[in-house]
């Protein structure tokens, strides 16, 4: 089966679509979460949306659905082996500001699910590396350094074209378009200063070591 009930979280219907399947319907998920993808990116196509959703090894989606059927959310991950860890690529989400406080939820709920070790995303917004650094040890921090292997997994998922820097876990142009800053800002002074040096297009490679 490719299509799996997660639960009821205050009364939203949680979907889980297995996306390494080659019968899930890729097409239906795209038109399904496209409209809640353009609220953020509005130069994204059909194409662009789809690509993410395509097949892939671990790939997995949770769309979100309130008592009447509309899409209020969605959370695309992957789970795969690297080494002795079981790690979680966070990829694109969106969940709507009325419903907010459910992400927590679900995101505990897949960490202890899929027994998590490491947790990755990779990120130009302050409000992620905030909400992230609840479930564990979060890179960069202060001091804090990955280990070769950490670094190196990083770089794989960063792709052959960009280069996460050792040091600071920058990762510079990996958007092609300019990245708007998404809600308020966060109250961090440290998180702040982080993200004021990220340039338009640029990201950080986040790791959060899983608790």
């Amino acid at each position: 089966m490719c299509e799996s009930l997660v639960g009821y979280y205050n009364g939203i219907k949680v979907v889980r679509y297995n996306l390494e399947q080659n019968f899930a319907p890729y097409n239906f998920i795209t038109d399904t979460i496209k409209p809640l993808w353009q609220k953020y990116e509005p130069w994204a196509t059909h194409d662009d949306v789809y690509q993410t959703v395509t097949r892939k090894v671990g790939r997995k989606i949770d769309i979100l659905y309130d008592i009447n059927g509309n899409v209020l959310g969605f959370c695309i991950f992957r789970i795969f082996r690297y080494g002795s860890w079981n790690v979680m690529f966070r990829g694109n989400s969106f969940i709507s500001t009325k419903i907010r406080g459910i992400g927590v939820s679900l995101l505990k709920s897949a960490i202890k699910n899929y027994n998590t070790d490491r947790l990755v995303t990779f990120t130009s917004q302050e409000r992620v590396y905030a909400f992230l650094s609840h479930f564990g040890e979060i890179l960069p921090a202060l001091n804090k350094k990955p280990s070769i292997t950490e670094w190196q997994l990083l770089s794989r998922l960063a792709g052959s074209i960009h280069k996460v820097n050792k040091d600071t876990l920058a990762v510079r142009d990996f958007y092609p378009h300019k990245h708007e800053q998404q809600g308020d800002a966060v109250k961090n002074e440290y998180i702040s200063n982080l993200f004021a040096t990220l340039g338009d297009k640029d990201a950080y490679a986040v790791m959060v070591r899983c608790s």
